[in-house]
């Protein structure tokens, strides 16, 4: 049986109760839209490069969902049409990648504003940021 309940419109969020999580998640999602394109556009010869976005998009997809559902907890559940990626307008993985780490840093700056709310979105970032380290790495290996 289905629950009657998903049919059901969702309230707008209120100015006070307003998820400030959602813009960075937006950011992700744009930068998960480059790495396809990237991963699909790789040039011939480079599967390793191929192969190392779609780890790379694993890894961008399970940090923007853990940061989704934590401030979801937090501030409450998002609207169904509350994200949209923000274009990426970078044309190679190199500079996507720089891009990618300094938006993380900037969000993680902004977390300092309230230390013991934003804990666990800080741990995740920092988590996030040895990622895109270790990853910088492996690109530097890919044909």
């Amino acid at each position: 049986m289905i629950d009657n309940s998903l049919f059901q419109s969702i309230p707008a969020q209120s100015p006070e109760n307003q998820n400030p999580v959602i813009p960075f998640i937006n950011v992700l999602e744009g930068f998960k839209t480059k790495i396809k394109n990237l991963h699909w556009a790789s040039p011939k010869g480079a599967k390793n490069l191929h192969l190392q976005l779609d780890e790379l998009l694993e890894a961008v997809q399970d940090y923007q969902d853990s940061l989704a559902e934590e401030s979801s907890g937090m501030y409450g559940t998002m609207r169904p049409d509350a994200i949209e990626g923000v274009k990426c307008d970078c044309l190679d993985a190199a500079s996507m990648l720089v891009s990618l780490k300094q938006n993380v840093v900037a969000f993680y700056v902004s977390l300092n504003q309230n230390v013991v709310l934003n804990a666990g979105l800080r741990s995740e970032t920092e988590a996030f940021i040895h990622t895109l380290n270790k990853e910088k790495y492996l690109f530097t290996l890919c044909e």
